[in-house]
């Protein structure tokens, strides 16, 4: 209303030559002036209330009869003066308040009902009151076009940021703030229902080793599909979220006792049941799931989640694929993990760690010219930690990198040393976790950091070598392939420990280059009362050495597991039939009393 009164103040102005833009004027009666800015005014006024209250047709439909009301009543000298426009050039911007579409066809049909109603007067026209109101008019126009234009931008983009802020893009499920809050929401409404809220975390066993055959790719579309069968698996009242990498979150609301939620469980495993498949590969995942409840296990979301994520820790250390419920020894164990996760950080710095040294003796000779270092923690106050324990939590603080390179360089020492002793080359094997495949965070020590080491002390590189585990055959990237052919390069052997257990795979075997294939004690270990383990602890022997690498078998404990691994050809062998592990001066003392005897693993 207030840019109608404007404009029809202009217009009159221009009309009464108050205001000259150069076009000729006629003065017409005050009192016609006024009455037409008047009638003007109240039909602007009554538009932009329609425009208010009203339904958006009726401000069209207003504006368009707007000429037929107003316009025949004005003298014909008025058209010489330019006041028609005070009247249906500010209707047609207080019809701009509404769309710019309709103000196009309104401001079309109205001055083409101006010159069809005055024909004949149109020589005596006076352009330029009518070009300042076009102008108006059109700037009018022209900034709300552009006013939607930028309200429109604006829009979108704040729902995509909000979109991005609360739903996955990969899976478009909700993220981790959204599920916060429906925690939240559900804790209340238990409250005051008297119900319980479940938090389930659900992580997809080995993601990684998947993810690295399949590529990121594959990975994603695992992800997509795992979402998609969370989601069939979940009651549709509840909520499946993602927590970012394979990690999941179900929120179970107005749960009434445990068989429910064993039922949701027991569904969303039983839905990866069938195989996915990418580009031909059919690959087959398992679940791990981690329970929380409310109020027993915790009092607000944050506290739900950590002890869900707890469960599903323990569900892992278990064996994977399986259902594990919070409880009060969970959040021990917890407790108890976080510390030693603190005092492993002082552990190197203060000399608690040791290595030990396990002897592997050649099958047919018994000479030793061979051990593997073995990495011992006596903690403070706990004693002797088992490596079972503390060695994941190395690899998952990143502390694995600093510690393996000092194992690395205790172990190249004293590989050195003894073969100075013994006169002839001894080999020390040292374990090469997959994290320290993986970059350091911030400026750790690294395998690199170790060859370094051996290079400035001029140590031989066969004086060590590097045991790998299976699952890293399937991390099948250059970077990984790199730092074996660097390994290789230096002169370091690498071995492939505990072999059976994982991914054993022949494709795989064919694209690294190893020296030694460990056969893992689970077949060693019943060779005696297992039928089955003799025909396959022979195919190993003979597979490896058709691929031109030595055998060691891990484990042996007794002499009848000696006398047929030797029978069958294997090269090596290790257990505590033989010694166990033992620190560096014992181990002196243990070379002292076996006979020098040549290595046939160095013809």
């Amino acid at each position: 209303a207030l840019v109608s009164v404007i404009g029809a103040v202009v217009s009159l102005a221009s009309a009464m030559g108050w205001i000259d833009f150069g076009g000729a004027t006629t003065d017409i009666a005050p009192w016609d002036a006024f009455r037409a800015l008047a009638r003007s005014a109240v039909m602007s006024l009554a538009i932009a209330a329609l425009h208010r209250w009203g339904p958006a047709w009726s401000v069209h439909a207003m504006t368009l009869l707007v000429p037929f009301l107003l316009l025949p009543s004005l003298p014909a000298a008025s058209f010489d003066s330019g006041l028609p426009q005070a009247i249906w050039v500010p209707v047609l911007i207080a019809s701009a308040l509404t769309t710019v579409r309709w103000t196009i066809v309104v401001a079309t049909v109205s001055a083409a009902i101006v010159v069809w109603l005055h024909i004949d007067q149109l020589a005596r026209f006076s352009l330029s009151p009518y070009i300042v109101s076009s102008v108006v008019l059109v700037l009018v126009v022209g900034g709300r076009m552009l006013r939607d234009r930028l309200l429109e931008m604006a829009r979108v983009q704040a729902q995509r940021a909000e979109n991005l802020a609360r739903f996955d893009a990969l899976t478009g499920l909700p993220q981790r703030q959204v599920a916060h809050q429906r925690i939240a929401d559900g804790i209340r409404e238990g409250a005051a229902r008297g119900s319980t809220l479940a938090v389930v975390m659900v992580d997809v066993d080995r993601f990684n080793e998947v993810n690295d055959a399949l590529g990121h790719l594959g990975g994603d579309a695992l992800l997509t599909e795992v979402a998609r069968r969370l989601r069939a698996s979940v009651p549709a009242s509840d909520m499946v979220a993602r927590f970012g990498g394979d990690e999941f979150t179900i929120v179970l609301s107005e749960v009434t006792d445990r068989a429910t939620i064993d039922r949701v469980t027991e569904a969303v495993r039983a839905s990866m049941a069938t195989p996915f498949v990418f580009r031909e590969e059919r690959v087959s995942v398992t679940l791990s799931i981690g329970i929380a409840l409310h109020p027993d296990d915790g009092a607000n979301p944050d506290a739900l989640l950590h002890e869900a994520d707890q469960a599903l820790y323990a569900s892992k250390a278990a064996g994977r694929d399986r259902a594990t419920y919070f409880s009060s020894a969970l959040r021990e164990a917890a407790d108890v993990r976080r510390r030693l996760v603190a005092d492993l950080r002082d552990a190197l710095p203060a000399g608690q760690f040791e290595v030990h040294y396990q002897p592997i003796l050649a099958l047919d000779t018994g000479a030793v010219h061979h051990a593997e270092a073995l990495l011992r923690w006596h903690h403070p106050t706990r004693g002797s930690v088992s490596p079972a324990e503390f060695i994941p939590l190395a690899e998952a603080t990143g502390q694995i990198h600093a510690i393996g390179a000092w194992v690395f360089s205790e172990a190249a020492a004293n590989a050195a040393r003894w073969t100075q002793s013994q006169g002839a080359p001894f080999m020390v094997g040292v374990n090469y976790s997959p994290a320290q495949f993986r970059p350091p965070p911030g400026n750790g020590l690294t395998w690199r950091s170790a060859l370094d080491h051996l290079r400035d002390s001029g140590l031989p590189g066969h004086v060590v070598s590097f045991e790998i585990t299976e699952g890293l055959l399937l991390d099948d990237r250059d970077d990984v392939r790199a730092q074996l052919d660097a390994l290789r390069q230096a002169g370091v052997a690498i071995a492939l420990d505990d072999f059976g257990t994982g991914y054993s795979a022949l494709a795989y075997l064919r694209k690294y280059d190893f020296d030694f294939l460990k056969i893992d004690r689970a077949f060693v270990g019943d060779l005696e009362h297992t039928a089955q383990n003799v025909p396959l602890c022979r195919a190993m022997i003979v597979m490896a050495h058709a691929l031109g690498m030595k055998v060691i078998a891990e484990g042996v404990e007794t002499e009848t597991q000696r006398a047929l691994l030797a029978e069958m050809g294997c090269d090596y062998a290790q257990g505590y039939y033989f010694a166990r592990p033992m620190p560096a001066a014992a181990f002196d003392a243990f070379l002292a009393t076996r006979r020098d005897t040549p290595d046939p693993a160095a013809a």
